[in-house]
């Protein structure tokens, strides 16, 4: 009977101890998310909220994130970015000499050229993903003058991050109601969008 009783308590506290395993907080934070770092000069110290990272992939908690890049000879960098949701995102840092004997860097080391120039590139390729992700009527964008004489393109937004102003330009106001028009046929509502009638006022503007 005590053997039998013994065996039972033992697979209680078996149990309790997988429970406590399988519940137990992981001790990682919410979000699995990327920050992919390059920087030029390439052996610049970088450090990610503070602590010591090589160029590469790191992963991240939802939130906000600092990189700081340092090199003798070269204007310090620090970067805030924020990022949730499983996000992978890069991160390209050149930085500009702020010394004599580094003024002609990039001119006498032609791999760093070369990557920043690279970085340069991605940089611009994620943020116009981020643009049409954001904002897809970019999509059919821009629209050169037709037969209507309308043309309609967009810029970054001043007032909004991530943001665009539609811009359109039209030779009388039948051609601003065409281009008014066109947005609507693309299923967008103009007085949703930032809109800028070039050389004119904007009506849809208090």
């Amino acid at each position: 009977m005590v053997r039998k009783r013994t065996v039972i308590f033992g697979l209680i506290a078996f149990s309790v101890v997988l429970c406590l395993i399988f519940l137990r907080p992981t001790g990682k934070t919410s979000g699995n998310n990327t920050i992919d770092i390059e920087v030029t000069p390439s052996r610049s110290s970088i450090t990610l909220d503070g602590k010591r990272v090589s160029e590469g992939k790191s992963r991240v908690p939802d939130g906000k994130h600092t990189i700081k890049v340092m090199h003798k000879g070269f204007e310090t960098q620090e970067q805030t970015v924020e990022i949730s949701g499983s996000e992978e995102l890069y991160v390209g840092i050149p930085l500009s000499p702020n010394s004599s004997e580094t003024y002609n860097w990039y001119k006498e080391h032609d791999k760093d050229k070369q990557k920043a120039d690279a970085m340069a590139s991605k940089t611009y390729d994620q943020n116009s993903s981020n643009m049409t992700q954001s904002n897809p009527i970019v999509a059919h964008l821009p629209l050169p003058y037709g037969q209507e004489r309308y043309a309609i393109d967009y810029a970054p937004s001043q007032i909004n991050n991530n943001g665009i102003i539609i811009q359109i330009t039209a030779e009388d106001s039948r051609g601003r109601q065409y281009a008014l028009q066109q947005i609507k046929d693309w299923g967008y509502d103009p007085t949703d969008l930032e809109i800028e009638f070039l050389d004119f006022n904007n009506p849809l503007r208090d």
